[in-house]
């Protein structure tokens, strides 16, 4: 069948709705931690969970992601629409019942995870290469758009029955929408070569992991802060709505911040620059929301320009990997800047939340303290000379492991 022209952005909206409707499940409970607390009889550190679980869940997600992206994007994607409204709707059915409930918080969780790289992997299947860096921004950025809209929303309800029967309807009709329009195609978007052949030469280059940790490093101290913005805002005087809009103000700022370093990028076909200049803008949003924090405008800028800076480099950020290594699928790559990504997030949550009670020094002098350290490396490390060198390594490896593999199917086939 062949497909129009103009049905990719179809496919890219109904991936961005899929990531929309996880983002802001994922930060249900960040700005009522509070009402959550009281609502299911658990302590605030437990609640923390609905919000970890998507963050933990990538550990085990990542590798199941690669595969299975690997054989069918389109089957990957109709996989979790199903078992993302599944889990929506346990969640709403378990009413206070606090285990069944993160049961349901779970399931969408794992699917989430599950389905983060499948930005990088969209562009691919179904963008020309001119195209790719925005529909990457686009499609990396719209769980930072339901991520904004769940902050903001949340503190408005005035129950939290009706909070999660409103993203139950939203889900489902999300999944409606991917069954009608949702169209498959079979290109084959990676390398010659099997999937472990594929995970070999990533593992094999060692530039390419020390980008995908500092970038993912970076991102994660974006992760950590929202999820626990209302906790770290506390003790500043600041209200679970008016924290709310805070994090919108830093997501808001990661998708302009994405979309702009995709143009640039466009135009321009050079990552160097605007990775440098996003890890500058990032290091000073922290240091100028450390500095100013204490009232809801100046939190509100403070958190602006951390979100430009920060959630602005991912989408760059999994462009320039996945440019880096053209002999690995986007697949495993992305999925590796989330995993690590995620991973770290869960790491940084609680010291960011106890640095405070320990110290009564903000957590987020520590998170500036990360981001500098983090960036730091980044400038130093990501130069042309070395881009260019590892990309000359990377073609001579791969060259010689598929002649490898060439060989032992001559082999294989003479003994047969």
């Amino acid at each position: 069948m062949v497909q129009k022209p103009w049905y990719k952005w179809v496919m890219l909206f109904l991936y961005c709705f899929l990531q929309w409707f996880g983002g802001s499940i994922w930060i249900t409970y960040a700005s009522i931690a509070h009402r959550a607390s009281s609502y299911y009889s658990q302590s605030i550190i437990t609640i923390n969970l609905f919000s970890l679980s998507f963050l933990i869940l990538q550990l085990p997600m990542a590798p199941i992601s690669s595969y299975l992206f690997h054989k069918s994007y389109y089957w990957t994607i109709m996989l979790a629409y199903i078992i993302s409204i599944i889990g929506v709707w346990i969640r709403f059915a378990a009413g206070p019942i606090f285990g069944l409930a993160l049961f349901g918080q779970i399931l969408v969780g794992a699917m989430n995870s599950m389905t983060l790289s499948g930005c990088s992997v969209l562009a691919a299947l179904w963008f020309d290469e001119t195209q790719r860096p925005i529909a990457v921004a686009v499609a990396s950025t719209s769980p930072l758009l339901g991520s904004a809209f769940g902050l903001v929303i949340s503190p408005y309800y005035d129950s939290i029955e009706h909070l999660l029967l409103t993203q139950a309807c939203y889900a489902t009709f999300a999944g409606i929408l991917n069954v009608i329009f949702s169209r498959n195609k079979r290109d084959k978007v990676h390398i010659e070569g099997s999937y472990k052949i594929e995970l070999k030469i990533a593992f094999e280059d060692k530039f390419m992991l020390a980008l995908i940790v500092l970038i993912s490093a970076a991102l994660g101290i974006a992760y950590a802060l929202t999820g626990i913005i209302y906790q770290l805002l506390d003790p500043f005087g600041i209200s679970e709505s008016q924290s709310g809009w805070i994090g919108f103000s830093m997501y808001i700022g990661g998708m302009i911040g994405g979309i702009l370093t995709s143009l640039v990028v466009l135009k321009t076909k050079n990552f160097i620059n605007p990775m440098r200049i996003f890890a500058i803008i990032s290091i000073t949003g922290c240091l100028v929301w450390s500095i100013i924090l204490g009232d809801i405008y100046s939190d509100i800028i403070g958190s602006s320009i951390t979100g430009f800076g920060l959630f602005g480099l991912m989408p760059l950020g999994i462009q320039a990997v996945v440019d880096q290594n053209k002999y690995v699928a986007e697949s495993i790559t992305t999925n590796l800047v989330y995993l690590i990504a995620q991973g770290l997030s869960v790491v940084y949550t609680y010291p960011l939340i106890y640095c405070y009670r320990a110290t009564t020094v903000s957590g987020m002098w520590l998170a500036c303290v990360l981001c500098i350290l983090v960036m730091g490396i980044l400038l130093i490390i990501y130069r042309s000379s070395l881009i260019e060198k590892h990309k000359e390594i990377n073609e001579s490896f791969a060259t010689s492991l598929k002649s490898v593999l060439v060989s032992s199917e001559d082999m294989l086939q003479e003994v047969k």
